[in-house]
C-alpha cells in the first residue's frame, strides 16, 4: 500500500508543469528570503555613508600633503568592509534560494538591488524565458522599480 501511495505521489509531481514549479520557487523566494536579504543589504547600505564620513573626519588632523593618501586608505577600508558584508548577505541569500529548490530551466529569476536617492530597494523578479537575457533584466527593472524616477543605479543577478 505504501508503495502505491509513493508511486502516485511521484507520478503526480512528475505531471506538474515547469512553470508551476518556477512560480512555486519564486513564491518561496519572496516569502522566505526577500525580507531577510533586503534587511541585510539595507544595513550594509546604511553603514556605508557613516563609515566614509568617519574616515574623512579621521583624516582632518593629517597634514595637507598626506591628507589625500589618508582619505584614500580610510575609504578603501570602508569599501572592503562593505564588500565583505555585501558578500555575506549574498551568500545567505544563495543558501536561502537553494532551500527553495532548483530553478526551472524555462524560467529566469533574479535578485535586483537599486540605489535610489538615499535608500536601497531590492527584490526578486521571475520571468519566463521567452526573451533574451537583457530584455529579461529590463522587464525586472520595470517590475521592481516602475515608480522610481530620476537617477538610480540598479543591478540584477540570476538566482
Amino acid at each position: 500500500m505504501r508503495l502505491m501511495i509513493r508511486f502516485a505521489l511521484v507520478l503526480g509531481l512528475a505531471q506538474i508543469p515547469g512553470g508551476a514549479l518556477a512560480a512555486d520557487r519564486l513564491a518561496c523566494l519572496k516569502t522566505t528570503c526577500q525580507e531577510k536579504a533586503s534587511s541585510c543589504l539595507s544595513a550594509v547600505f546604511a553603514a556605508q555613508d557613516p563609515c566614509f564620513k568617519a574616515a574623512r573626519q579621521g583624516c582632518d588632523k593629517v597634514e595637507l600633503g598626506q591628507k589625500a593618501a589618508c582619505v584614500t586608505a580610510a575609504t578603501q577600508a570602508c569599501g572592503k568592509s562593505r564588500n565583505a558584508a555585501n558578500d555575506a548577505c549574498r551568500a545567505s541569500l544563495a543558501t536561502c534560494a537553494a532551500a527553495c529548490g532548483p530553478n526551472d530551466a524555462n524560467a529566469h529569476q533574479y535578485w535586483c538591488t537599486g540605489e535610489i536617492g538615499d535608500g536601497l530597494k531590492s527584490g526578486f523578479c521571475g520571468l519566463d524565458a521567452d526573451k533574451s537575457g537583457r530584455d529579461l533584466i529590463n522587464l525586472c527593472r520595470k517590475q521592481l522599480f516602475l515608480k522610481e524616477t530620476g537617477d538610480f543605479t540598479q543591478e540584477c543577478t540570476p538566482i
